[in-house]
């Protein structure tokens, strides 16, 4: 059990694998707990020296779902997090910049700001309530 990365031929999806790293091997169908997909796109920036690609990876939910979802997939490849170097965490933090983006777009439709930060501490050594 554990968070990856699995590749299903056609699309790569993040979320939580509930079978063990010897029970979810590629040709075997798991279910993908709460699953985003990841995407890689290639932008070309023209410059004076010539177009430079530029790689940007981003999460999304899976179809026109409205929240990450369980999915039964086939596995084609898998990339487990605790076995990346990082332990997963530029996903991770993938993740969590997909999700504060989609929290602060409702909010603006609402009307309403949402803090970014906790405000800075009083100097004052008063208790303000």
């Amino acid at each position: 059990m554990g968070k990856a990365i699995v590749s299903s031929g056609n699309r790569r999806l993040i979320g939580e694998i509930l079978e063990t790293k010897e029970e979810a091997l590629p040709g075997d169908n798991v279910i993908l707990k709460d699953a985003y997909e990841l995407r890689c796109d290639l932008f070309m920036i023209p410059t004076q020296q010539g177009p430079i690609g530029m790689h940007k990876s981003t999460v999304t939910y899976i179809d026109v779902e409205e929240s990450p979802v369980d999915i039964l997939v086939k596995i084609d490849n898998i990339r487990w997090f605790d076995e990346m170097p990082d332990k997963g965490q530029k996903y991770e933090a993938l993740v969590a910049q997909f999700e504060e983006m989609l929290m602060q777009n409702r909010a603006n439709r609402a009307g309403l700001q949402v803090a970014r930060q906790m405000p800075a501490q009083p100097k004052q050594n008063k208790l303000i309530l």
